[in-house]
């Protein structure tokens, strides 16, 4: 055994180091995910762990990533934002900076700061061995001195992290061919051939874009990748979907992620060619051993990998699974009743007290059981019990519940018997009903406190001896009645109320004594309504109070209602005297009759000589002042009083008003002739 590891430790500085003198170029040819070896996917997964800086064009290898996880979860991956993500049997990439999620140069290598968030990934992340970031558009337009001062930076950071394998990247395509070889051509060459002479690791981003899976250069292609429409087209099953590409196909994010699977069993120590012999084998050793395996010295259990150079010349990848098989010290207890035995630490025992005994596991690893022996008494015990009458207690095999003597043989806490003798005393117990009433709003103690509430209560006492003797109480709470009302009357009724007839609006009080003995109270809160029948009059029209339900205007010649007139205003046809009923909420009152005497009423010709024709009217009404007024205004009323159209005129002696929409009934024309006013009357007919 120790001759194998010293030959694995030999075989693995020699090929260890024969591959950090080669270049690895990943480019189109290392997108055939079947040629990996399934071990070394699993080694990745366990092993590797990637920082990732990159801007929007860097995000297709994620999404390639991606896809080909939705396809097949064995190539399971975790992304983490500004943090190394953790999770079982992933590969798991810390994305972006601590601080910053897009990574453009001056955040990766181009200025001081860039290089510190850098170095503090990889310092505040020791676990990190792979780091790598992504151009944007800058190749298309860098000259060799900007590509040498981005190489330049890398190589300061791998100085600086030399745990650490640092991945160099081309620019993207940018669909200008030949035509721009002295610059994105020229960057991405001047990279390569950096790469190739000084054995570094270069992901061919321009590259991968370049090439279909047929081996056809496309010279001329840009990032949005035309070529991958076709190819889908032609070979639908060879294309997955996704949610967005940045910049580009899905297609061509699927070679991205395939490629980096490529470059990252690469760097766990594949050497690219699909004929690697795996072997899988089982180690265990004991708690607290140790051996070499993967490496270095292991302790713990796990699977640990180590690569070894076949026959043929091909890598040969032994995977052992590592058991911890536990030594054990197992304490435990037993106990036995005084004048039994038991077989501890190599003979019988009967005494308290440690003892060891020694076992080989079924692994071949020591273990050893502590006993802590415990000795029992075993008991005869005098006692007496009491009962209270109506209870029992379990002695001598059966309930009893009178008064005597009994034995019981029990078996102790521990398994011991014991032999209980009692003696038993029966004391006798007391119920008593009684009953009580209190007005609500009062209280009483009963069951242990200030009781409101009709109920039964219990109030327990205890005995001389210990046994409850119990008052029930019926409680009866009688109720106070204390009603608040609130009624109205009109004005001129009355109501009885505080021992008298009311009429006034006010708050009254009446007390009653309930059936229960106990005082109750109505509040009447009464409101007198008063309808108000004032009426004044102006320009022969009649006002009212407004508000009130229902108008009713009288003409108090005839002693009879105007028809229609139902408004708290009113302007009469004729002259006369006119009153007006108000009703409202049940109540009525009346004004007055107030006389009406300066109506000018003309059918056709005023005492001003003012003309209206057609009278009887059905369509234009004409008006003739006589003269030519400054200002005048035409009001329109129905003979209930109801204004009905409003004109106004300046400077004008005739006026046409279109009645033609009114219904046929009597009307009145109210002029203001400046300061002059006159009231003619209008028949509508159809």
């Amino acid at each position: 055994m120790k001759y194998f590891f010293i030959q694995l430790l030999f075989f693995l500085l020699i090929y260890g180091y024969s591959q950090a003198q080669e270049a690895i170029i990943i480019n189109h040819t290392c997108t055939d995910l079947s040629r990996i070896p399934a071990a070394w996917i699993d080694s990745v997964q366990q092993r590797m762990k990637l920082h990732y800086g990159h801007t929007s064009h860097g995000s297709q290898l994620i999404t390639g990533l991606g896809m080909i996880e939705q396809n097949n979860s064995d190539y399971s991956f975790i992304v983490g934002d500004n943090h190394l993500p953790s999770e079982e049997g992933a590969f798991c990439i810390f994305d972006g900076q601590e601080d910053v999620l897009a990574v453009p140069t001056i955040y990766y290598w181009a200025t001081e700061e860039g290089m510190q968030m850098t170095s503090d990934v990889l310092t505040h992340n020791p676990v990190i061995n792979v780091s790598m970031w992504s151009w944007c558009g800058e190749m298309s337009t860098n000259n060799s001195a900007e590509v040498q001062r981005y190489i330049d930076s890398i190589e300061v950071l791998e100085a600086r992290f030399p745990q650490v394998q640092f991945v160099y990247m081309t620019g993207h395509t940018d669909g200008s061919g030949a035509a721009s070889g002295d610059n994105l051509r020229a960057s991405n060459n001047q990279l390569r051939e950096y790469c190739i002479a000084n054995g570094k690791v270069l992901y061919d981003f321009e590259d991968i874009e370049s090439w279909d899976p047929d081996g056809i250069y496309y010279e001329d292609t840009s990032d949005d990748c035309t070529w991958c429409t076709d190819w889908c087209n032609d070979y639908p099953e060879d294309c997955l979907t996704c949610i967005d590409c940045a910049h580009s196909h899905c297609y061509n994010c699927y070679q991205k992620g395939k490629a980096l699977w490529w470059m990252m069993a690469r760097l766990a120590g594949w050497s690219g060619e699909s004929q690697s012999d795996y072997i899988e084998q089982s180690r265990g050793i004991c708690d607290g051993d140790s051996i070499f395996i993967g490496g270095a010295y292991r302790e713990t259990a796990g699977v640990y990998y180590d690569t070894l150079m076949n026959s043929a010349g091909n890598d040969s990848v032994i995977a052992t699974i590592l058991t911890l098989n536990p030594t054990y010290l197992i304490q435990k207890s037993v106990s036995i009743c005084e004048g039994e035995s038991i077989f501890l630490g190599g003979t019988k025992q009967t005494e308290p007290g440690t003892y060891q005994d020694a076992y080989t596991s079924i692994h071949g690893c020591d273990s050893v059981v502590e006993t802590e022996l415990t000795v029992y008494p075993v008991y005869n015990t005098l006692e007496s019990a009491s009962i209270c009458e109506g209870e029992s207690i379990y002695l001598g095999g059966a309930s009893r519940t009178e008064p005597g003597i009994c034995q019981d043989v029990y078996t102790s806490i521990h398994g011991c018997d014991s032999v209980v003798e009692t003696e038993l005393t029966v004391y006798p117990v007391y119920n008593i009903l009684e009953s009580a009433s209190i007005c609500e709003g009062e209280s009483i103690y009963l069951g242990g406190a200030n009781q409101t509430e009709p109920g039964t209560y219990q109030d327990v006492y205890t005995s001389i001896y210990g046994c409850d003797s119990i008052i029930i109480t019926t409680l009866t709470v009688y109720p106070v009645y204390s009603i608040e009302q609130s009624v109205s009357i009109c004005e001129g009724d009355s109501i009885y109320l505080e021992g008298a007839y009311q009429k006034t609006s006010g708050v009254y009080h009446d007390s009653f004594l309930s059936s229960g003995g106990c005082d109750s109270s109505i509040v009447t809160e009464l409101e007198v309504y008063t309808i108000d029948s004032y009426v004044s009059v102006s320009d022969n029209t009649l006002y009212a109070l407004a508000g009130y339900s229902y108008y009713q205007w009288i003409d108090c010649n005839a002693d009879e209602p105007v028809p229609g007139a139902n408004d708290s205003s009113f302007t009469p046809a004729e002259n006369g005297s006119y009153s007006v009923e108000i009703s409202q909420d049940g109540c009525s009152n009346s004004s007055d009759c107030l006389p009406i005497t300066a109506l000018d009423i003309n059918k056709q010709v005023s005492s001003s000589n003012i003309l209206i024709y057609p009278n009887p009217v059905s369509d234009a009404l004409y008006l003739d002042m006589g003269k030519q007024y400054v200002d005048i205004t035409v009001t329109i009323r129905h003979v209930n009083g109801q204004s009905i159209n409003n004109y106004t005129y300046t400077n004008i002696r005739f006026i046409t008003l279109n009645v033609q929409n009114l219904s046929e009934g009597i009307y009145f024309i109210h002029l203001t002739l400046d300061n002059d006013i006159r009231v003619l009357r209008m028949i509508k007919a159809n």
